[in-house]
């Protein structure tokens, strides 16, 4: 399922995905390498 169908769905049920349905759409950016190598990605939409 690709991101343009993924939106399309989730607009049509009016669902809000969170921030991992938002990295997957291409709508808000992933955390850097460093912070998925130690396992931080939770941090990432804390801080930004």
């Amino acid at each position: 399922m690709g991101p343009a169908l993924q939106t399309a769905i989730a607009a049509e049920r009016g669902v809000d995905g969170g921030f991992a349905f938002e990295v997957n759409t291409g709508t808000k950016p992933d955390a850097p390498p460093w912070m998925q190598r130690l396992r931080l990605t939770w941090v990432f939409p804390l801080a930004s």
